[in-house]
């Protein structure tokens, strides 16, 4: 620890993922309770794209321990990170692939069994959601701190962390995707029938996540299915419906949730679904008031 406050940690470790975990921590033992883990990364020093620095919360000080890591990768940016039990292979989510972030905020929260992961850029904005994951454990105790991995067993990585704090757990204030809005009535076009929802009926790109999700909940076809990330996709394509639309891959159980910003390049893919807040000529879908 530093004279100013901070904490500088330098390890190599082969990463933090797959079956075992190789990576070198500052951790305190504490009970299993509910918990909120806050810290900024000041500065992150990698050797690989794939290093990674932030927050973890771990059962056993064993490689192959179920665990939940929230922090910063070398160049994938934010990234949560988990295994569910002993030898499992961890999942993960992330916000931005190839996008290099070597400061930020990162947050990982417990209440009872569900672990949520929080990024942000500044100390004044509002915490963005990640994931929020069940990870079960009759064990009394855990344990909580910093951790960095290089992904290289021969290299070091450094990050200095400031503003450490290990916490009771509250909600966060958060500007993630929970639906929030009040919205019109909102209907799932059949996918491939519109290639835009008609002059008037378009949900803006600042409702498109919140509306999907309203959806999603009532829907048949999608409920069932994964999404592919939390995040809203938005982009200028050439091949999809413009506006707010979920698109499923063919054969896929996974789906995304997308806002073209195109206005003249849009198609009626079968594999994008329109939402809108009129309903298609010819049957209602779905409604949500």
């Amino acid at each position: 620890m530093t004279g100013d406050g901070r904490y500088v940690l330098k390890g190599t470790g082969r990463d933090i993922s797959y079956r075992d975990d190789g990576f070198h921590a500052m951790f305190e033992n504490r009970e299993n309770d509910s918990f909120s883990i806050t810290t900024y990364v000041n500065s992150f020093d990698f050797v690989h794209g794939e290093a990674k620095a932030g927050v973890m919360s771990r059962f056993f000080l064993c490689n192959k321990s179920p665990n939940v890591f929230m922090g910063l990768t070398g160049t994938n940016g934010f990234q949560m990170i988990w295994r569910k039990c002993m030898d499992c292979n961890a999942e993960h989510s992330e916000v931005d692939s190839n996008v290099r972030y070597t400061q930020g905020w990162v947050k990982l929260e417990k209440l009872d069994d569900a672990y949520s992961g929080y990024w942000k850029h500044n100390e004044e904005d509002e915490w963005n959601l990640v994931d929020t994951v069940t990870v079960e454990s009759s064990e009394p105790d855990l344990y909580t701190g910093l951790v960095v991995s290089s992904k290289k067993q021969d290299q070091l990585a450094t990050a200095v962390f400031s503003d450490f704090s290990v916490e009771e757990a509250s909600p966060s204030p958060t500007s993630s995707p929970v639906p929030t809005m009040t919205p019109p009535d909102l209907y799932l076009w059949p996918a491939g029938s519109t290639s835009e929802c008609p002059e008037g009926a378009s949900v803006p790109q600042d409702d498109c996540l919140e509306a999907a999700l309203l959806l999603i909940e009532n829907s048949d076809i999608f409920q069932p299915l994964t999404s592919a990330n939390s995040q809203l996709n938005v982009n200028d394509w050439n091949f999809t419906p413009c506006g707010c639309f979920l698109w499923r891959e063919n054969n896929s159980n996974t789906y995304y949730i997308d806002f073209d910003t195109s206005t003249t390049a849009c198609v009626a893919d079968n594999r994008g679904n329109s939402i809108c807040t009129v309903p298609p000529p010819s049957r209602r879908v779905l409604r949500n008031t």
